[in-house]
Parts: structure tokens; C-alpha cells; sequence
């Protein structure tokens, strides 16, 4: 294979463009073999995946009779939704202009266990003696063998840059075929940047937080798409043993082997995983029969009980009892099949797994409401009965809307059962879900409506969320704060999942536009999500075991007064899978979120510990302070869920208690370290950082003041310096920070958010400390020096630096006069 040229001359061939390629359009899709494929493409991603409705598939069986004579037979088969790759294709620039409907070749189809595997799109390189004259459909295309060259794949934002470059450089437009007016009418620049630059974001969270997961004994190369290609067992080499023979034989050395693989899955998935009796890892079937099932139960569960654990059935087909689906009727043979969900007990309160959830939405749109409904097991009784329980204030219970940051949490057994209490309209205490649960879901209740933006962003990057759970009420749509939480959810690449409320009280043709909005927005080239509806239980558990994917998104319509789709929330979130990236094993880092002064405890701090492990009794740092001191103290104790644990981990939520600190001295934004022999951690008032602005109406220069947020730090933040001359909607550059305050803790890869009101920007930090030596844009520099010279108004002259303050880099003066874009500085 050939390298892709990624100089200014187009190819002679490119690859698929999708970009070209319009929703519900009609497109033909032919198969390895013999088969064939009509349907409307109903979603797509930037990653070569498509979704295709309105299927029909054509299939062409060879038939053979007694005297050797063949007969072709046309089989038609029909189906909904079928999801698809693509894993090589180009076509000449011809085909993309001439032809209204689309051919794609040589697909990955997804079965139903295949689409349950993650899918590792690929692009092939140009072969070097291809021959634009020629269909190129038609000439053989190049085949990969496991281990696949991911390094000389083609990235999907190759040509997508070109268009970029040509459009922003006005280049000529042979360089580049831009799309027709025909094509998608939401195809912005900003919006395709914010889904790229936030896959960049997500690459350099990896980086700084890498994943515990043990490493694969495959013998290849350390590269991160061949570890992917290692867990979704593609690699070339294959296990010795099948877990067939391990569910069906019954001497003890088979058991051990079972009791080893579901240690490994299990702490694969922090405590529980999803074990699936039918077929094997790489997707074929075990054809069990309904007296292998039974044995294979039976083996599991012994095997379970070894390693603490319980086994829940979550589905089966063919097999019977309260968890069996509906199978097709085309099926020829009744294979038995299921999904079991396998849940360790803890062996303390600390290891119990905990999920995070924000929960975000318009005012209105019944966040509170659905989280007391989940939360205390009883129904609404439409007049805010189930929120009262999660108001923290008075005016919140008398206004009906929450105007701070609220925390509830919902426990499940081993089982996969809530854990509740026995008296109806009785609500556990924290303490009781917590030593009762296995896994624990803590939910963020934040507010909705604009005047509290700031607590809702807060909320959102300080607790630091697994998943969001964005509500829209069915008879208003996703209107008002909506849309700019579900933005600030996909810029930090947060899963989100919809629920659609109030659609008892909503007409059906309100319902179905809402439905259609909320389609439309996902689809669109900022999300890049695939919604899919959950209706039943089979379509939720197949969702949740996939749903770390990213790139789908579960929607569910309830009713919190009818209790109607309910029950497949709650099972959602019991078998929603383990997300995020912590590093236990790294040096201990605690941010902190909230402080409290408990009587006869003494002063409280609680957060996320973002990496390392504490323990109740270490010696500590808390800081930065106005100045930039930490202070020394002691963990007194430690709780998690108001329970008392000896330690706590990453990834964990946690309070501690200090000594010998007043509560005055700690504030949100704060971090913990472990004190050290070596000098005291490092604090910056100026940073660099890469950011994208998402939305301005006019152009951001230097000196432009916003709202920052990184992490639980909310502080005013001074531009200093950026990489050009201004920046502006849908610009990414580097730019240089200033916190106007007091200096913070900050390090390389934290994620940051700035606003004006309305969100701005977002990005990620890439180094701490600037040198003014050093500018991001020495031209300009140049330029203002020269300005200078020959004079300028009496406004640039008093913000001048005196020589001092210039050898220090520092702009030392007392604000005189503040407006509310710009301040004045008198040098002192």
C-alpha cells in the first residue's frame, strides 16, 4: 500500500465522502457474495458508519437438483434498521456528481451480536497504479489480514481539512469540489470542528489519565488501536479453549479455567460484567440446546459463587421464563441464547461501584421530579409531590426550580434489584442504600434555568459525570438552556442519554415534532450521534452493553405520573457499563467541590479523587490560597456516601475531614496533594491553552475577559496572548491566559471552558506557565512595537508597563475603571 498524497492537487480518486451525502437519502449497497441492499441512510458518523432504514435486502441462492441442474432463486427480505462500516471505497469525482443515489461496496454488516462489538472502521490507501479512466468500482480492492497497518490508514479528517483550508485560504476550486447546495443544509465549519477537536480533547485526556485495563498477551506491537483490535478478540492468534467446553465439562481444571475468565471480565469491568451464553468472544454461536442451557447455567453460577458473585438473567431466547424476548420468525433453529449480568459483593462499602450522572435540561423539563420518582419508587401526582425531596432551600420548594447543585443517589444489589425500603413512601437513608447496594448511582441535579448557568457548568465540570442525562419536556422540545447543556455534555465528551417527559400531557403530533427536533440535532455534524428509541427491554439491554461506544444515544419517553417506561430506566441504569479513565497507581490528586463546617467534626471538603489512593490519617496539602500557599493538614477521617471508609480511591467520590483548617481558609477550586519531601506543588496565574471557539458575534482579541471553568475552578480569565491576530466563530488556536485573581493549580491535559453569559469556547490546556520572551505571535509584537514608536492615544499610553514590570513580564496596576468588555490599568 501507498501513502495518500495530502499536498494541494486533489487525488485522482477520493475516498467516500459523506459529508456529500444527505439524511433518508435512497442508497444501493452491494455485498461480498451475492447480495444486495436498498434503503434510506438514516444515520452516519465521520467514522464511516452508517445506519440504513427502510431496508431491503436482495440474496441470490444457487440451487441444485438431482440431475445437477442449477436454478437461481431471489430471496427478499425486509428489516427496519441494519448498521453497517464501511471499510474500503473510492469512487471517481464523477460518480459523486453525475449519480443522485449512492453505491457503497464491500460492507461489515452488523448481525445482531456483531453490532453489540465495538467497530473498527478502516480506510485503504489509493493503490499507486489505479487508472482514472477505469471504473474503479469494478477493479479488485485491496484486502487487509489481522494484524491490520492502522498506522498507514487514511484519517477520516484528512480530506475534510482540505475543504477547511481551501475555503478558509480561498483557494481556487480545483483544488477542492465543494458540496452542492443539495447537500446536508446544517454543514458548518464550526460545527465539524467541534466533534474533531473534541476526539483531540479526548485524545489527550487518555494521555494524562491512561487506562488500568490489564494489558493484552497478544504478541504484537504497543499501539493503541491494535490493544482496541486485542479486546475485541481480532487479533490473529486465538484462544486454546472455548467457553463452551468451559460451561460444559465438568471435571475441575475446565472450572478453574471458567473461575479465571470471569475474574479477568469482572475486573475488566470494575465489579460486574456481561456474560453472554451462546455465543463465543469472536461472535460465534455455541448452538446450545435447552439441556446445555440448564448445564450451562448451572456451571456458571458454581463458578460465580467462587469469585463472590451472582448471576441475574437479563434476556434469553428460545429458553423461556419471565427474561425471554421475542425471536424472528425466519429462524431456523432454535439456538438458546442469553445475557447474564455477573455483579461481584463487595468485600467493604469502598469498593462498591459508583456511576455519575449530571443530569441536565431546560427549566421545566422535570429533572427533579424524574430523579424523586427514581429515587423514592413512588409516582408524581403532577404538582411537584416527588421534587419536594431533593430542594435544599426554601425558595427552591416555593419556586419549584432548583437553583443549586443537588445530589440523590439509587442503589442496586447483586441481583440487579433497587434497593428500597419495605414501607411504602419510606425513604433510605445514605447510609442504608449504601451498605445494601453493590453499585450505586449518584445523580447531579442541576439547574435549568439561565440565571443559573454558572452553578450549572460548575456542576457539570466539578463532579467530573460518567454519563448525562439530558431531559426534554415532550410539549416544549429541546429549547432554551437545552441545547447549551447538551453542547457544553458533547464538547467534554460525556455519553448522553435523552429522556423525554410529561408525554401523558402532550398531544401526539407535539410528541413527534419533539421526537424529530431531537433526531435532527444528533444527527447533525456537531453531535455525530445515532439515536435509538428504546420501546423494549431486549433494545435496552442491547443499548446499555454498547452504549461506551460514545457515538450512540439511548432516548426513552416516560411519564413520571403513569409510571409508563419507567421500569426500562431503571434497567438501564443497572446494567449501564463502567466509563472514564483513572489511574489509581498515579500520585494522589483531589479536587474539591463543596466545603462544609460539621459540628463536632470540623471542617469538611468533598470531590472526585482524580488519581492515587488516600488513606484516613495522611499527612496532606490544601491549596492554593490568594497567594499561592498550600497548607498542611491531616485526613481525619474519610466517608463516601455518609459512610465511613478506611480509604478512597480514583475515580471515587469522597468527603474528608481536616484538621486544624477553618473553613474560611478552603473554598471551591482548592486541590489536595500528598505533602512531599520536595518543594511545595507549583501554582501559575498565566497558562496556554488550545481552544475552539464555538460562538462569538464578533472577533476576540487580546485583552478579552471571559468566565473560565476548569475543572471545579470558576474564575475571570484575562486573553494575554493568541497565535494570530484575532480569533473567531468556529477559529481553534493557541491562546495565552491570565487568571485575574489568584493563581490556580493547573496541569497539561485539563479540560476548560469559557463563557460570556452563553458559552464561548472550549479546550485544553497544553502547557502551564507563559513566557513573554516567547510569543505566540511575534508579528504582532513586531507590529505594536513599531505602533508604538510613533506615537498612539492617550489610552494605549497609560496602559503602558513600566520597564520594571516589562523585564518581569508582568502587568502590574490597580483596575480605575471597569466596563463590561473592557478595564483600564493605571501603572504603579
Amino acid at each position: 500500500m501507498t501513502d495518500v498524497d495530502d499536498g494541494a492537487s486533489a487525488p485522482v480518486s477520493e475516498p467516500l465522502d459523506l459529508v456529500r451525502l444527505c439524511l433518508d437519502e435512497v442508497v444501493f449497497v452491494k455485498l461480498r457474495g451475492d447480495r444486495e441492499l436498498k434503503g434510506r441512510l438514516h444515520a452516519y458518523d465521520s467514522h464511516c458508519n452508517l445506519v440504513l432504514g427502510d431496508v431491503e435486502e436482495t440474496v441470490y441462492v444457487v440451487d441444485e437438483d438431482e440431475d445437477g441442474d442449477e436454478t437461481v432463486k431471489t430471496i427478499h427480505k425486509k428489516s427496519e434498521m441494519l448498521f453497517a462500516t464501511v471499510l474500503f471505497l473510492y469512487l471517481p469525482k464523477a460518480r459523486h456528481e453525475t449519480k443522485t443515489t449512492t453505491t457503497f461496496e464491500n460492507l461489515d454488516m452488523g448481525n445482531d451480536h456483531h453490532i453489540r462489538k465495538h467497530i473498527i472502521p478502516r480506510l485503504a490507501p489509493l493503490p499507486s497504479n489505479s487508472d482514472p479512466t477505469n471504473d474503479y468500482a469494478n477493479t479488485p480492492l485491496p484486502q487487509l489480514t489481522p494484524p491490520f497497518d492502522l498506522t498507514r490508514t487514511l484519517r477520516p479528517s484528512t480530506w475534510q481539512q482540505k475543504a477547511n483550508n481551501c475555503h478558509m485560504s480561498g483557494g481556487k476550486e480545483s483544488q477542492y469540489v465543494r458540496p452542492s447546495a443539495t447537500g446536508l443544509p446544517f454543514l458548518q465549519c464550526h460545527l465539524q470542528a467541534l466533534s474533531e477537536f473534541a476526539d483531540y480533547v479526548e485524545k489527550q485526556q487518555a494521555l494524562r489519565y491512561p487506562s488500568t485495563a490489564s494489558s493484552s498477551t497478544t504478541a504484537v506491537e504497543d499501539h493503541a488501536e491494535l490493544d482496541i483490535l486485542n479486546t475485541l478478540d481480532l487479533a490473529d492468534t486465538s484462544t486454546s479453549v472455548r467457553i463452551k467446553e468451559l460451561l460444559l465439562n465438568n471435571d475441575d481444571e475446565t472450572l478453574t479455567k471458567l473461575v479465571n475468565l470471569l475474574e479477568v471480565r469482572i475486573a475488566e469491568g470494575h465489579g460486574e460484567t456481561i456474560f453472554e451464553v451462546g455465543f463465543e468472544n469472536n461472535g460465534d454461536s455455541m448452538a446450545l440446546t435447552k439441556d446445555e442451557w440448564d448445564i450451562s447455567m448451572k456451571r456458571l453460577n458454581q463458578a460465580a459463587r467462587k469469585v463472590r458473585s451472582d448471576c441475574q438473567v437479563l434476556l434469553t431466547k428460545h429458553v423461556g421464563g419471565e427474561a425471554e424476548v421475542e425471536s424472528a420468525e425466519n429462524e431456523k433453529e432454535k439456538e438458546c441464547s442469553g445475557k447474564i449480568l455477573i455483579r461481584q459483593h463487595p468485600a467493604t462499602v469502598e469498593d462498591v461501584i459508583e456511576t455519575r450522572i449530571a443530569v441536565v435540561g431546560n427549566v421545566d423539563a422535570g429533572k427533579s421530579t424524574m430523579l424523586g420518582v427514581l429515587v423514592k419508587g413512588g409516582l408524581d401526582d403532577g404538582r411537584g409531590k416527588a421534587r419536594v425531596n431533593l430542594f435544599r432551600h426554601k425558595h427552591e420548594i416555593e419556586s419549584g426550580r432548583t437553583s443549586s447543585v443537588g445530589m440523590e443517589i439509587m442503589g442496586f444489589d447483586t441481583t440487579g434489584k433497587v434497593v428500597a425500603s419495605d414501607v411504602p413512601g419510606r425513604k433510605l437513608s445514605w447510609e442504608e442504600i449504601g451498605k445494601r447496594s453493590a453499585k450505586v448511582i449518584s445523580f447531579t441535579d442541576l439547574a435549568g434555568h439561565e440565571r443559573y448557568l454558572r452553578t450549572t457548568v460548575f456542576g457539570l465540570l466539578s463532579s467530573a459525570p460518567n454519563y448525562c442525562l439530558l431531559m426534554v419536556a415532550a410539549n416544549n422540545g429541546l429549547i432554551g438552556m437545552s441545547k447549551e447543556h447538551l453542547g457544553i455534555a458533547l464538547a467534554l465528551n460525556v455519553p448522553v442519554m435523552v429522556v423525554i417527559t410529561k408525554i401523558d400531557i402532550c398531544p401526539p403530533q407535539i410528541l413527534e415534532q419533539t421526537i424529530q427536533q431531537i433526531t435532527r440535532i444528533l444527527k447533525s455534524p456537531g453531535a455525530r450521534k445515532i439515536p435509538i428509541f428504546i420501546k423494549n427491554k431486549e433494545e435496552c439491554i442491547n443499548t446499555a452493553t454498547q452504549f461506551v461506544s460514545q457515538r450512540i444515544c439511548p432516548i426513552f419517553q416516560v411519564s413520571n405520573v403513569t409510571g409508563e417506561s419507567l421500569d426500562l430506566v431503571r434497567t438501564f441504569l443497572n446494567i449501564l457499563p463502567h466509563h472514564g479513565h483513572y489511574d489509581a497507581d498515579a500520585p494522589f490528586e483531589f479536587h474539591v467541590n463543596d466545603t462544609f463546617s460539621v459540628p463536632f467534626v470540623g471542617t469538611v471538603v468533598s470531590g472526585i479523587v482524580k488519581s492515587g489512593v488516600i488513606h484516613a490519617g495522611d499527612t496532606v496539602l490544601i491549596g492554593p490560597d490568594s497567594l499561592g500557599q498550600f497548607t498542611t493538614t491531616t485526613i481525619r477521617s474519610i466517608e463516601r456516601k455518609r459512610i465511613s471508609v478506611p480509604a478512597a480511591s480514583a475515580g471515587q467520590s469522597a468527603s474528608f475531614a481536616l484538621k486544624r483548617v477553618r473553613r474560611k481558609d478552603v473554598r471551591k477550586g482548592m486541590v489536595v496533594l500528598p505533602k512531599l519531601e520536595q518543594s511545595a506543588p507549583k501554582v501559575y496565574r498565566e497558562f496556554v491553552a488550545e481552544v475552539l471557539i464555538l460562538s462569538h458575534a464578533t472577533t476576540i482579541k487580546t485583552k478579552y475577559q471571559a468566565m473560565l471553568h476548569v475543572g471545579p475552578v470558576s474564575q475571570t480569565c484575562a486573553i494575554i496572548d493568541i497565535d494570530r491576530s484575532y480569533i473567531r466563530t468556529g477559529d481553534r488556536a493557541l491562546v495565552a491566559f491570565r487568571f485575574v485573581q489568584r493563581p490556580e493549580y493547573l496541569a497539561p491535559g485539563d479540560r476548560l471552558l469559557f463563557r460570556e453569559g452563553r458559552t464561548k469556547g472550549l479546550g485544553i490546556v497544553k502547557s502551564v506557565g507563559y513566557d513573554p520572551k516567547k510569543p505566540l505571535n511575534p508579528e504582532a509584537v513586531k507590529e505594536e512595537n513599531g505602533s508604538g514608536a510613533t506615537g498612539g492615544s492617550g489610552g494605549e499610553q497609560n496602559s503602558k508597563v513600566i520597564e520594571g514590570s516589562k523585564e518581569r513580564g508582568e502587568l502590574v496596576g490597580l483596575p480605575i475603571s471597569r466596563s463590561l468588555t473592557t478595564t483600564t490599568y493605571i501603572a504603579i
